[in-house]
């Protein structure tokens, strides 16, 4: 079966962007996500079974673990800015070393 979804060229290019980066189809990809937010999505209380409400974190999480690489740098994200990160890049720059 074949969908199309409608998305902003930007958003577009970035899910292909973080595809390559990861060695996989965008097809790959997009189902490698829906899987990892599928386990979150709560269903109607008369849905859930009695297996479900008995699991543990770690057992909901099980499925989505290593599911991807966090190894390969995903392009689109930024580092994030931290009091930490500053002090000690600021250290490292007052000990001589050039940072960006």
């Amino acid at each position: 079966m074949t969908v199309q979804i409608e998305v902003k060229a930007e958003t577009a290019a970035q899910l292909q962007a973080i595809a390559q980066a990861l060695q996989l189809s965008l097809d790959e990809y997009l189902g490698k996500v829906i899987g990892l937010v599928s386990w979150s999505a709560t269903p109607a209380p008369n849905e859930q079974s009695a297996a479900t409400e008995t699991r543990t974190p770690f057992e909901l999480a099980q499925d989505s673990i290593g599911a991807i690489d966090s190894s390969v740098p995903d392009p689109a994200a930024r580092p994030h800015d931290t009091l930490m990160g500053r002090l000690v890049a600021e250290k490292l720059r007052k000990q001589g070393l050039k940072l960006p």
